[in-house]
Parts: structure tokens; C-alpha cells; sequence
């Protein structure tokens, strides 16, 4: 039942290419055969391209945060609280969300790590 179906977040997508963020989405969707709740970051660098996508397949959206809000301690705490999954997007060689990676592996939220190459995104593009 959809009541008990995984809840699902997705940290760093709004630093992550598109395309990326959007094949591990459909990945994801698939693998949890639509069955899944999306845990909806909301604070400062939350992705609303998640969220966008989610709503049009009919994903159940759980919001976590407030607005301007840093993903510190005291957040990725209620996202623990709130997830079974935690997908996060990050470029390689990256360590912006190490410390993120690291508490949610130490409390046994499951963690998949996706790697996208930095001349992958806009800003890589732009520097090329």
C-alpha cells in the first residue's frame, strides 16, 4: 500500500545536471514500482525539480524544512527521522555534502551516491 511505501529524499539535485537528476529520478520511480513517498527538502538549495517532477506522476510529496534554511544537524536530523533512502547527487571529487553522507550513513538511512562530472553542469559549461 502507497501508506507504507518508501519515503524517498533527494539532496544536492539542484547542483546536479538535469538529466542526471532526472534519470536517477525515473530509476528510482521504477525500481519502488511507483510505490514511493517523496521526501521533500525545502530549505536553502532544495530542488523544486524533484518536487515538480514527483507532482506530475502522482508522487505522495512529505515536506521537510522551511524556507531559508540550512541542511545543518538539527535538519538532516528530521530527515533521517522522516526517510528510508536518501539519493545524493554530487559532482566528483566533490565534498560539499560529505558530512550530509556521513551522519545519514551513521544513523543506517540508506545512502546511493550519484556522481556527475562538474563540466556537466551549467556552470561547468560556462567555464569551458
Amino acid at each position: 500500500a502507497l501508506r507504507d511505501a518508501q519515503r524517498i529524499a533527494f539532496l544536492g539535485a539542484n547542483m546536479a545536471p538535469p538529466e542526471v537528476v532526472g534519470k536517477r529520478m525515473h530509476v528510482v520511480h521504477k525500481r519502488v514500482d511507483r510505490a514511493w513517498t517523496l521526501l521533500h527538502w525545502e530549505g536553502r538549495r532544495g530542488c523544486w525539480l524533484v518536487h515538480d517532477w514527483a507532482v506530475m506522476q502522482y508522487v505522495p510529496v512529505l515536506y521537510v524544512g522551511e524556507t531559508d534554511m540550512r541542511l545543518n544537524d538539527n535538519s538532516v536530523d528530521a530527515i533521517i527521522a522522516k526517510s528510508q533512502r536518501v539519493v545524493v547527487f554530487e559532482a566528483r571529487g566533490g565534498r560539499a555534502l560529505d558530512a550530509v553522507i556521513k551522519k545519514l550513513k551513521s544513523a543506517s538511512v540508506a545512502v546511493e551516491l550519484d556522481l556527475y562530472s562538474a563540466s556537466e553542469t551549467v556552470d561547468g559549461l560556462l567555464r569551458s
